[in-house]
C-alpha cells in the first residue's frame, strides 16, 4: 500500500540526530529518501559506541531506516555537481549543516533547484522558550 509521500524523492544532507529523524519519518510515509554521506561515512554512525567498534550505532541504524545512501566528496567540484543533479531531480531538500554551508557549495544548491523545497534543521543553536497555555476545564482544580 502506498503511503501519503509516495512518489515523493527527498535528498538528505542531514548528521547528527534531529535531521535523520525528519527525513526518517517521511521516508515512513513512503517517501524516496537519498542519503548523502562523506566518503569517510556519517560520523552519527558510531555516535556513543567504543571507539574501535566498526558496527554501527542503533540511533544511526534506526533513523537510517527506508533510505538509499550515496558517499559524495562535496570537497570536490565533481561532488558539488553531483549533488546539484541529485538535487534539481528531487522534491525536496532537507539539510541541518552550519548556516552558510549550502551556500557555500554553490549558489545553485541555495535557491534548492527548479521545483525542490527546502527545510533547514539546525543541529545546535537553536533556543526555544515555552508558552503557557491557557488552563481548560480539565486542568483547572
Amino acid at each position: 500500500m502506498p503511503g501519503a509521500l509516495d512518489g515523493v524523492r527527498v535528498v538528505d544532507f542531514t548528521h547528527a540526530l534531529n535531521g535523520p529523524f525528519c527525513t526518517m519519518l517521511l521516508g515512513h510515509l513512503g517517501a524516496e529518501i537519498i542519503k548523502i554521506e562523506p566518503p569517510s561515512g556519517d560520523n552519527f554512525r558510531r555516535s556513543w559506541m567504543p571507539r574501535d567498534d566498526p558496527r554501527d550505532g542503533f540511533e544511526f541504524l534506526v533513523v537510517g531506516a527506508n533510505k538509499k545512501s550515496i558517499a559524495i566528496d562535496l570537497r570536490t567540484e565533481r561532488g558539488v555537481e553531483l549533488a546539484r543533479r541529485l538535487i534539481a531531480v528531487s522534491d525536496v531538500l532537507v539539510e541541518n549543516y552550519q548556516k552558510g554551508t549550502m551556500e557555500r557549495l554553490g549558489s545553485t544548491m541555495s535557491p534548492y533547484g527548479r521545483s525542490t523545497r527546502g527545510s533547514s534543521i539546525p543541529a545546535r543553536g537553536v533556543t526555544a522558550r515555552l508558552v503557557p497555555t491557557p488552563p481548560t476545564a480539565r486542568t483547572r482544580a
